[in-house]
């Protein structure tokens, strides 16, 4: 593009020598921002006369968003020197952001006649061009962000953020927090903590731990383990078993048993089976009923009668008794007579003698003698002769006759005649 003025021809073709040496010549690109920046035609030097500066003034700072500062305090940009010549050097700088102005670091000093073009690489400022005059001066600062000598830190002005050379650690005023390049973590000084960027982990100096955002969970180094917020409940790596504050109970991941703190009982998911440690007992929730390991003996609540695995023999607490399961008879502790249910029929142990109920008969194993209460009379199985206690006479089934013991005689009954044995 050619502009025509005083019918002298004005390039602003980068690289070319400007028409109009003598004078300073400044010439801009159009631009959409919302910044309004013109390029000073004061160049600026450092005390030290090492640096050299062009400047930026930032006509409408004060109005600017809190966005756009901060672009103009990140600004890049491309600088050319070209000669008399013709001969063009490059630099690509970043731009120092200081009083409302944007300070451009040269890539060396300039010299009357020589074009100095600065191109912003984002487009905010402007791209400008000037031909320095042959009065060419400098105004000089004490610029505070020059390198420091020896340590090559090196100070923002605006923000006054401090830039390590070697690591690249940036140093924010205010704060104090470091954020180290390439990774982005940033340290804050005081706890020392340090946040990552993306995962925006945060990790203690000291103990190491590290709290996730977002979860907010706990991590704690060499355990591993994690702790969650709000329930406080911790879960162990490997295991990865979880312990709830206040109970202290621990659940086991896959089985999801959980244990009690103290007593050390451990409920098993699903069937509710509580196991306690030591006895190893087991409760079942529902029943109640609590099996011992071992001899797999099960105890009912309330009745607390123990049931024997493989036998299925029931004992009764208080009286002792044992029921047989299948026959249902009824053993009791001590005298160890056996009640037969349905005929409530009672066995003494040793004798072998059966008491039938409601008679009260009892039958003796062997004879078969069968002996009725209150008269004592006792009954022979197969003759069903009947022999009374005291007389010990005895009675014959079908004619009634008795038989007195010791003189033999027989008395018949209805005649009431008595035969003697012998005659």
């Amino acid at each position: 593009m050619k502009l025509l003025k005083n019918k002298k021809f004005w390039a602003i073709t980068l690289g070319v020598t400007l028409v109009g040496a003598g004078v300073v010549a400044v010439a801009a690109s159009c631009s959409s921002s919302n910044v309004k920046s013109k390029l000073s035609s004061q160049l600026v030097k450092s005390k030290d006369e090492k640096s050299f500066y062009a400047v930026y003034d930032i006509e409408n700072f004060d109005d600017l968003n809190e966005n756009d500062k901060k672009a103009l305090n990140e600004a890049e940009f491309n600088v050319a020197i070209t000669s008399a010549e013709n001969k063009t050097e490059n630099a690509t700088t970043k731009g120092h952001l200081l009083n409302k102005k944007i300070y451009v670091k040269l890539p060396r000093e300039p010299k009357a006649k020589e074009q100095l073009t600065i191109i912003n690489k984002g487009g905010l400022l402007k791209t400008a061009s000037l031909v320095l005059p042959d009065n060419l001066n400098y105004q000089t600062e004490n610029i505070g962000f020059e390198t420091q000598p020896g340590s090559g830190s090196t100070t923002q002005p605006g923000s006054g953020s401090t830039t390590q050379p070697g690591s690249g650690s940036t140093t924010q005023p205010g704060s104090g927090s470091t954020t180290q390049p390439g990774s982005g973590s940033t340290t804050q000084p005081g706890s020392g903590s340090t946040t990552q960027p993306g995962s925006g982990s945060t990790t203690q100096p000291g103990s190491g731990s590290t709290t996730q955002p977002g979860s907010g969970s706990t991590t704690q180094p060499g355990s591993g383990s994690t702790t969650q917020p709000g329930s406080g409940s911790t879960t162990q790596p490997g295991s990865g078993s979880t312990t709830q504050p206040g109970s202290g109970s621990t659940t086991q991941p896959g089985s999801g048993s959980t244990t009690q703190p103290g007593s050390g009982s451990t409920t098993q998911p699903g069937s509710g089976s509580t196991t306690q440690p030591g006895s190893g007992s087991t409760t079942q929730p529902g029943s109640g009923s609590t099996t011992q390991p071992g001899s797999g003996s099960t105890t009912q609540p309330g009745s607390g009668s123990t049931t024997q695995p493989g036998s299925g023999s029931t004992t009764q607490p208080g009286s002792g008794s044992t029921t047989q399961p299948g026959s249902g008879s009824t053993t009791q502790p001590g005298s160890g007579s056996t009640t037969q249910p349905g005929s409530g029929s009672t066995t003494q142990p040793g004798s072998g003698s059966t008491t039938q109920p409601g008679s009260g008969s009892t039958t003796q194993p062997g004879s078969g003698s069968t002996t009725q209460p209150g008269s004592g009379s006792t009954t022979q199985p197969g003759s069903g002769s009947t022999t009374q206690p005291g007389s010990g006479s005895t009675t014959q089934p079908g004619s009634g006759s008795t038989t007195q013991p010791g003189s033999g005689s027989t008395t018949q009954p209805g005649s009431g005649s008595t035969t003697q044995p012998g005659r």
